[in-house]
């Protein structure tokens, strides 16, 4: 929108950006409706998963760190009866900051070690 105020074309304004025509046309149409660049609230794509599910997402992976995402899909799937995909599981887990981590292995501890 600035590139077109500043004097741009829009296709001029769009090869700079690495955008369609379109889209900078459809963002200063909203933008001079609106005086906003943001979607509407709700515009997006619905989740799979309400927030109880990511709930129970989160207390399995919390109560057994070493589950995988497939593990949780499958025991979300047997439990819930919510199908979703490993991903799903991992995004969700990603958005608690719950990051997948191998624990760590060291050498074997012998009794001569206490």
């Amino acid at each position: 929108v600035a590139l077109v105020h500043a004097g741009f074309s829009i296709r001029e304004a769009a090869d700079s950006l690495g955008f369609a025509q379109s889209s900078v046309h459809r963002a200063i149409v909203r933008f001079r409706e609106t005086a906003e660049f943001r979607r509407k609230r709700g515009s997006g794509r619905r989740r799979c998963t309400n927030a109880r599910d990511n709930r129970y997402i989160m207390m399995l992976s919390l109560r057994n760190r070493h589950m995988t995402a497939v593990e949780i899909r499958n025991r979300l799937h047997r439990v819930r009866e919510v199908n979703v995909s490993e991903r799903t599981v991992r995004r969700r887990l990603n958005e608690a900051n719950l990051l997948a981590r191998r624990p760590a292995t060291g050498p074997e501890l012998l009794r001569a070690h206490r």
